[in-house]
């Protein structure tokens, strides 16, 4: 052994808190438990590496997941065993819903005892098998760097995803000797997309991916009818000039999936279309006669009903990373590669080009198409005027969350968002994470202005993170759309099951004020929209903690145009009296 050598012992837990720290990754999301204690003591010990403790692990993984959205580097969360990673398999599901890229890292009970129902053991690995894109098992100290730096590399290259690398305590505990210091591959910065020109596999497909924009510039010369069918494969704020400038280069009018909304910010973009579309967006898909869709999943709640959407003659082009359709569609251009790529290229060809298509027959049909939803719309002027009011006093920069239900709907309905952000849950829907989107915003982005809006159900699956925003002084604004009710639930049954309101109705009146208060926090309540401007107005001036806004509405306000599952995209449901 060389004499300037010295022997170095580490455990586990040291190697992979030193590796985590070469990410560059901060904060780390968690909630400590038996497996991942000796992780956490490391952790204690790390000072380029920063922790939330959450009230919940769910909350770790939602939080965690909007991380690339909004800094483009990929989440990173920490659950101990057994009960801990099961409290997170909902955001992880979630993250796989919307293709957010996430690394999950799970304690477990030490090796030997693995499969001998020890305390607070799951079979961690076969349950997330399905609803992460891989999942490890760390067997030994030598093999924490090479799994943590393929999950990650996993996780954010081609189609993003979440992935979980499962930690037995056994492991963590391990000595390990080596000489001077930590392998120095750790230095890495592993989470990057891998360079196109070092992917043979990959570089094939995007020469092939560039070729394939000759006949989708063709389809465009010769439609009169194109549409951009734009989806949550744009899920994060990095292609926007390439997007604005595509748009502008076509001069198509262009649509857009709940996850795409605010992205398109020209004066063709149509808004939002599917089962709560605008009702022009909906009209817009169906008659198109070229379709141009952009990481899209052609889902049910976009395009309604298959056979009446295939029933119109139209030419379609698809653009994604992938091809993840699970449904009989038949694409006469398929282009698969980085959207950004594609809009490069495709950008470039149209300039080359001597004249640039008009459209104006087909945009004057849609804006008559428009005038006549402004008419049987009138109904929800109320909404509308809290939505309008609400934009003008919100900064143009602010983040916006949602969670699920009617609440999410309106927002994307009638919320202008400018230059701010989105945050919800599309794929899966699940309630309960619009404050954590909110709580993970506000640490990401410490300047940001995040406002939350989140309804009387889903704020009660998840209000213990008001003491994380209180402990992090974190302050953001939750507007609570209180109708007493299960809103969206509420509409189904009234349209679907002739009013039989089934364990919908919230009979308990929540003092949303009091408890707001009691975790610190500054709460008013709103009974009439009429006060709704110098009510808001005097919430946003609260500084240095959160505003809770509770906003009562009528259980019997609805989200239209509503089109009915396995109807078709056109047999659009507009008001009360649209119901049979």
């Amino acid at each position: 052994m060389d004499k300037k050598s010295k022997q170095l012992s580490i455990i586990g837990a040291s190697v992979l808190v030193e590796v985590l720290s070469k990410t560059n990754i901060n904060p780390i999301w968690g909630y400590p438990g038996g497996s991942v204690l000796n992780v956490y003591d490391e952790l204690y010990k790390q000072p380029k590496l920063t922790h939330v403790l959450v009230r919940n692990e769910q909350t770790a993984v939602y939080a965690a997941s909007i991380s690339f959205k909004l800094s483009k580097k990929p989440g990173i969360c920490l659950v101990t065993s057994g009960p801990g990673i099961t409290n997170a398999i909902t955001g992880i599901v979630a993250s796989l819903s919307d293709s957010h890229p996430l690394l999950i890292l799970s304690g477990q009970v030490p090796l030997k005892t693995i499969g001998k129902q020890a305390f607070q053991e799951c079979d961690t690995v076969n349950i997330t098998r399905t609803c992460t894109k891989r999942n490890f098992l760390i067997r030994r100290i030598q093999n924490i760097h090479k799994v943590l730096k393929e999950a990650m590399y996993v996780s954010n290259n081609n189609k993003t995803s979440p992935v979980l690398a499962d930690f037995p305590k056994s492991v963590s505990k391990t000595l390990f000797v080596c000489l001077n210091e930590i392998p120095p591959q750790t230095h890495d910065c592993f989470y990057k997309r891998e360079p196109l020109s070092q992917c043979s596999q990959q570089l094939k497909q995007c020469q092939n991916a560039k070729a394939s924009i000759i006949p989708l510039s063709s389809h465009l010369s010769a439609s009169n009818r194109p549409l951009l069918y734009i989806g949550g494969g744009l899920n994060n704020y990095s292609t926007l000039p390439e997007l604005k400038k595509t748009l502008n280069s076509i001069g198509a009018p262009s649509t857009n999936t709940l996850m795409n909304f605010g992205t398109q910010r020209t004066r063709f973009n149509l808004g939002m279309l599917g089962m709560h579309g605008k009702y022009f967006s909906n009209l817009s898909i169906h008659y198109c006669d070229l379709l141009i869709a952009v990481g899209s999943r052609f889902d049910d709640r976009a395009i309604g009903n298959i056979n009446h959407f295939n029933s119109i003659p139209r030419s379609i082009s698809y653009i994604n990373v992938d091809l993840s359709i699970k449904r009989s569609f038949k694409f006469n251009v398929v282009i698969l590669e980085p959207i950004k790529h594609t809009f490069r290229n495709l950008i470039s060809l149209l300039t080359r080009c001597s004249t640039k298509r008009i459209y104006s027959p087909w945009l004057h049909l849609i804006k008559s198409w428009k005038h006549q939803s402004s008419v049987v719309n009138r109904s929800l002027v109320s909404l509308k005027d809290m939505f309008y009011v609400l934009e003008k006093t919100t900064r143009r920069q602010a983040i916006i969350c949602s969670d699920v239900g009617q609440h999410q709907m309106w927002v994307a309905q009638h919320f202008n968002l400018h230059h701010g952000k989105w945050l919800n849950s599309g794929g899966l829907g699940a309630m309960g994470s619009g404050l954590s989107f909110a709580l993970g915003a506000k640490v990401i982005i410490p300047k940001a202005d995040v406002v939350c809006f989140i309804g009387d159900g889903s704020i009660q699956m998840n209000l213990q993170e008001f003491s994380t925003l209180k402990q992090l002084n974190a302050p953001i604004t939750v507007l609570i759309l209180n109708n007493k009710s299960l809103g969206m639930v509420k509409q189904w049954q009234r349209i679907e099951h002739n009013g039989r309101f089934s364990q919908s109705t919230m009979k308990t009146s929540v003092n949303f004020t009091n408890i707001s208060r009691s975790y610190g926090h500054f709460g008013l309540r709103l009974g009439s929209l009429k006060r709704l401007v110098p009510t808001f107005i005097e919430a946003v001036n609260q500084k240095g903690c959160s505003v809770v806004l509770d906003i009562s509405l009528s259980e019997h306000e609805s989200v239209w145009p509503m089109v009915q599952s396995g109807k078709g995209i056109t047999n659009m449901l507009l008001r009360h009296t649209d119901v049979n």
